[in-house]
């Protein structure tokens, strides 16, 4: 009976080393899992912070390019109307020195075109405007 307990107790203990191992095992399995988690999960903030950096890269890019347009767009209004002062100087020192019946009918017809002018140019402001809009809108 002696041999059968030491046999039984020898058995027991080899139970107990595979559970503890098993134990073991799994809770190794559990940390190396969170390990992975914890990974993937600040590769996922990292990645979400370079697209948001991206992001407002981009958003600063498209506003100074907007704002560069609206630049130029007043810079060439400012040079049309400064040619138009001109144009609108000469006609009326034509006008002084000529008494051509018909200079009434060109300085109309100048101003009508300058009109058309204006039209197409707010036209083109407005058109701008729109873009930007959308722009500003997520479009």
């Amino acid at each position: 009976m002696v041999l059968d307990d030491k046999l039984m107790v020898e058995r027991m203990k080899i139970e107990d080393e595979e559970r503890r191992l098993k134990s073991e095992l799994e809770r190794a399995k559990r940390d190396k899992m969170k390990q992975l988690q914890e990974s993937m999960k600040t590769q996922q903030e990292v990645n979400v912070k370079f697209v948001q950096a991206a992001a407002e890269r981009e958003t600063k890019l498209a506003e100074i390019e907007r704002e560069r347009r609206l630049r130029h767009l007043a810079e060439d209004e400012a040079r049309r109307k400064a040619d138009e002062v001109m144009e609108l100087e000469k006609a009326a020192e034509l006008e002084k020195m000529s008494e051509i019946a018909d200079m009434d009918q060109m300085i109309a017809d100048a101003r009508s075109w300058r009109q058309q002018q204006e039209r197409e140019r707010q036209g083109m402001v407005e058109e701008e405007r729109r873009r930007y809009i959308l722009e500003v809108s997520g479009g």
